[in-house]
């Protein structure tokens, strides 16, 4: 069947222990976020910045020369 014809064009999610651990990943990630707002707001490494707080998120945005941000 072509991609054009089909229904349903994505990837089908995976099933069995992947489908199980993307799901408890994705349920984990609220708390992960709430623990990383609270213990590391801006958790990374040299080349590499989780930021998690809004204010600074809105800063990294808005300020794309400072941070290097490739959007």
């Amino acid at each position: 069947m072509s991609a054009l014809l089909s229904q349903h064009p994505l990837r089908p999610s995976p099933g069995g222990f992947k489908h199980w651990l993307k799901g408890r990943l994705l349920a984990a990630l609220p708390i992960g976020f709430a623990v990383l707002r609270r213990v590391w707001p801006i958790a990374g490494t040299e080349r590499f910045r989780v930021v998690t707080l809004h204010d600074d998120v809105r800063e990294v945005f808005g300020t794309d020369a400072a941070f290097q941000v490739p959007y």
